[in-house]
Formats: structure tokens, sequence, C-alpha cells
């Protein structure tokens, strides 16, 4: 994903909420759920404004650019609009969510082209966090040490802008590939990360001393 050499304590990260275990249902109120699904959009777009501000000392205007195309595809002539007028036919807002991601996704992921295809992990990521608001679930602080290497089984860029960028040495992503947006942001900041680290035990790499070896 990057080059260079890290050695750290790892800080397994999780998802905030599971798409696939959201089930089909109608809508018993279309705009309760539609103003519902309006204020999660809200409350996702300032988490990203913030990871954006978070990392915009360490990167270049046309790797900061990632996180705007983030924001457009919440806008509701893209994914927004699509979800909402899935609400207004009569779909719950979860349910909704879940089409439109899982359809997107899809079509991302049948792309020749590898960068696109890596389009999909935004997109899953995006409707995740979506849905963690549409949820309510509460969000876990997590405590990062000095020497961070953050692991996961699928990193995105939000993620990585959740630590405290002088604390991040290393990244170890066990899905993706060197066209994910967080390796572009990785070698745009230095930091040493290893992706698609297939069959890796994620549950047993927490607070970990970990050597990463981005060569």
């Amino acid at each position: 994903g990057s080059p260079g050499v890290a050695i750290g304590h790892s800080v397994v990260v999780y998802p905030t909420a599971d798409l696939d275990a959201v089930p089909d249902e109608d809508a018993s109120d279309i705009t309760a759920e539609i103003k519902h699904f309006e204020v999660s959009i809200a409350s996702v777009r300032e988490d990203i404004k913030l990871v954006g501000l978070r990392l915009s000392a360490k990167l270049r205007p046309e790797e900061q650019a990632l996180f705007d195309v983030y924001l457009g595809m919440l806008d509701d002539n893209a994914l927004a609009g699509e979800v909402t007028r899935l609400i207004r036919e009569g779909k719950a807002a979860q349910s909704a969510l879940r089409k439109v991601i899982k359809d997107y996704a899809s079509h991302f992921e049948l792309m020749s082209d590898a960068y696109l295809r890596e389009r999909a992990i935004d997109i899953k990521d995006l409707g995740t966090r979506i849905l963690g608001y549409l949820q309510q679930s509460d969000k876990s602080v997590s405590t990062f040490p000095d020497d961070t290497i953050l692991v996961s089984n699928e990193l995105t860029a939000t993620m990585l802008g959740e630590v405290p960028v002088e604390k991040l040495k290393g990244l170890v992503s066990i899905k993706g590939s060197g066209s994910s947006h967080v390796a572009i942001l990785a070698r745009a900041m230095g930091i040493p990360t290893v992706m698609g680290l297939i069959d890796v035990p994620l549950s047993q790499l927490d607070k970990k001393e970990l050597i990463v070896d981005g060569y």
C-alpha cells in the first residue's frame, strides 16, 4: 500500500453498523423516516468534513479532494436522493439505504478498472456510517497510543482520519489494494501500509506490538 517500515501498537477498528443485517421493511411514517435519514446524512457530512480538516495539513489539494468526492456521493442528486426516493415509495429508511448501497457497490465491483472497483469500499463505508446514525449507535471512542498501527478488515479514508495524525505510524488492512483511497492517502502522508492480508485473524491482532513492512 505504502512503502516504509513502522513499529507500534495495534488498534483494531470495526464498522459501526452492519448493512447486511438490515431487514426489508416498509415505512410506517414516511415523513418521519425522511427526516431521520436527512439528519443522519447531515451528521455523516459533518464527520467527513472534520476528518478532511484533521488531515488537511498533511495532504496536497488533490488528495484532500477525495473527501469532496465522499461529500458529493451524499448529495440529493446521488446516493442520498436515491434513498429518499425509495422512502417516498414506502420503504423504511434503513431498508432503502441497504438497497441503494448494495446496488451502488455491486455496480463498482463489476468494473474492470482497479481504481473504480475500489470505490465500492468507499460506498459501503458511507452506507455503514449513515446506518450507524439511523440506528443511533453509540460511537465508541477509541484511545490511540502514541505509536498507533491502525488495523481493520477493510480500512477506509474516514477511519484513518479519526486517529490524531501525530499518533498514526502504520496501517494494516485485511482487504483492499494499493489503489484504494486509504493507500493513496497513506502514500501522500508517508505512512507505511500493508493491504490485502488474506486470512489473517483480525480478532487476534488488537493491542499487539506490530512491525509493518511496507516494502
